[in-house]
């Protein structure tokens, strides 16, 4: 599951139209049915801290202070543009304390779940932007990017 399969979830559910052009997800319906769609093997997150002083403390552009996660049920693949991946096995790890980023032995996992990320990447993506001036306001006010979803 992935938050943007939420709204077409709900949308699902109260009867409404699916607006693909609009929201990216899918409706989870199926799987609250105990229906098993294929059409997900892996779930992706992303972080976008451009309103954060961890940015401006590592030197990251507004453009790059984003983080995506792939999480194939196992193996967390997390990409921060300008630094190396960070990989962790949940099965082995499930605090994740152990970054395996940087072991070679563990390159064709880096490798498959960057592919993911990859192809997840060049996909059509619905963006609400934020001018650079309004992001720099939002750093220096300390104001929550949006919604969190706790």
């Amino acid at each position: 599951m992935e938050a943007i399969d939420l709204v077409p979830t709900f949308m699902d559910f109260f009867g409404g139209k699916q607006k693909p052009h609009v929201f990216e997800g899918r409706s989870l319906q199926p799987l609250l049915h105990g229906e098993g769609p294929d059409w997900r093997d892996h779930c992706i997150s992303e972080y976008d801290y451009a309103t954060r002083d961890a940015r401006r403390a590592i030197g990251v552009d507004q453009g790059d202070a984003r983080m995506v996660m792939v999480f194939d049920g196992r193996w967390k693949y997390i990409h921060v543009e300008t630094m190396r991946p960070l990989l962790f096995d949940l099965q082995t790890d499930p605090e994740e304390l152990n970054d395996l980023g940087d072991d070679p032995a563990f390159g064709d996992q880096i490798d498959r779940l960057a592919a993911l990320h990859f192809d997840w990447a060049r996909r059509h993506h619905t963006r609400i932007t934020r001018a650079p001036d309004i992001i720099e306001k939002m750093t220096d006010d300390k104001e929550p990017p949006g919604i969190v979803i706790a």
